[in-house]
């Protein structure tokens, strides 16, 4: 009686396994919905009025939506120096910082977002991904 069990949940498993497994394959077969573009890393100097204080990096990777990567790619020069201008603002300004020195992850996304909506325009880009932000105190 064990054994007719056993047999039976044997087969159950190898069936529901290989169901599983169709089904993982159909997926790996289906086109991806988004594509990712990343642009090079944005560093920028934190100047106050004691001179340049810190230098933040930003590592920054846009999800498009398939098909849509290489017209995002071209506006790469517009988007970095965009980027360049609204972190040396926002930073320099203490706009995107928490308590003075540390980044505010979540105000750069935001700033971010809107400088890439305003530069490529609505429906090209689903969400700027912050790869990782560095920061680097300088030494006197």
């Amino acid at each position: 009686m064990f054994i007719k069990y056993l047999m039976m949940g044997l087969m159950f498993l190898a069936v529901s396994t290989g169901s599983a497994l169709a089904s993982s394959e159909e997926k790996e077969d289906a086109p991806p919905t988004v594509e990712y573009y990343d642009l090079m890393p944005v560093t920028v100097p934190v100047m106050t009025d004691k001179g340049v204080v810190q230098q933040v990096s930003v590592s920054v990777s846009l999800e498009c939506a398939a098909g849509k990567r290489d017209k995002v790619a071209a506006y790469k020069p517009k988007l970095m120096d965009a980027y360049l201008r609204e972190l040396y603002g926002a930073l320099g300004g203490g706009h995107a910082m928490i308590r003075g020195n540390v980044v505010d992850i979540e105000a750069v996304k935001s700033r971010l977002s809107d400088v890439t909506t305003r530069v490529v325009g609505p429906d090209m880009v689903n969400d700027v991904l912050l790869q990782s932000v560095h920061q680097y105190k300088t030494t006197r």
